[in-house]
C-alpha cells in the first residue's frame, strides 16, 4: 500500500467513517512522489523533476497532470487538496481490493435517504498498518515511510495528543502543506 492508502485505512473512525479531508490522501500522495524524486513541494509551490511512471496506479493517475502551468498558481495547501479530490475513489477501491477494508452497506438516513458507505479495517491487512502508526506515535524506532505516515497524520490533527514524529527533512514541504490545511480548515 501506498502512504495515500495507509492514510485512509488509519483515519477510518470507530463508527467505520472515511477520512473527510481529500488533502489527508493528497499529503499521502505528494509524499510519495517526493519519496520517489518525482517531485519537491515547499512554501513556494511544486517542483516537477519527472512524469516518469513509478509503477502505482495512484501515483500514476496525478503524474501527468502536474504540469507547471497547472501547479504555478496553487499554494501547497491548494495542491494537497487537489490531489486528495482527484486520487480519492482510486484510493477508496484500492483499499478494499488489496483486503485492507471490507464495505459495509450504507445506514439508511431519515426520508429513506441512502447513508455513507461504512468501511471495516480488516485484522490481516489493515490493523497492522494502524499499529505501525501507533508506534511512530508513541516514539518506537520504525522505519522512515512510517514516520512520514506518523507526521501527516500529526499534521492533519488525526493524532495531536502523540509525541511530535519528525518526517525525513525531504517531506519538509509536504508538513508544511499540511500545517497550511490544517490552519485553514480547522482540522481538529
Amino acid at each position: 500500500m501506498n502512504l495515500a492508502e495507509e492514510l485512509f485505512v488509519c483515519g477510518i473512525d470507530e463508527q467505520g467513517h472515511p477520512p473527510s479531508i481529500p488533502a489527508t490522501l493528497g499529503a499521502g500522495v505528494a509524499a510519495e512522489l517526493v519519496l520517489a524524486g518525482r517531485i519537491q513541494l515547499d512554501d513556494q509551490g511544486l517542483k516537477l523533476f519527472s512524469q516518469s511512471p513509478t509503477g502505482d496506479l495512484v501515483l500514476d493517475k496525478v503524474l501527468p497532470e502536474l504540469h507547471q502551468e497547472f501547479v504555478a498558481k496553487m499554494t501547497p495547501a491548494a495542491i494537497l487538496l487537489s490531489l486528495g479530490m482527484e486520487v480519492s475513489p482510486i484510493v477508496r477501491q484500492r483499499v478494499v481490493d488489496e483486503g485492507a477494508v471490507v464495505t459495509e452497506k450504507p445506514r439508511r438516513r431519515w426520508l429513506g435517504l441512502p447513508g455513507r458507505e461504512l468501511y471495516r479495517v480488516t485484522p490481516q491487512i489493515g490493523e497492522p498498518v494502524r499499529e505501525r502508526l501507533q508506534k511512530a506515535l508513541a516514539g518506537e524506532p520504525v522505519d522512515e515511510r512510517t514516520r512520514v505516515l506518523g507526521a501527516i497524520a500529526q499534521a492533519l490533527g488525526m493524532a495531536p495528543e502523540a509525541r511530535p514524529v519528525m518526517a525525513p527533512a525531504s517531506v519538509a514541504g509536504v508538513m508544511a502543506a499540511c500545517r497550511a490545511v490544517e490552519q485553514i480548515h480547522g482540522v481538529s
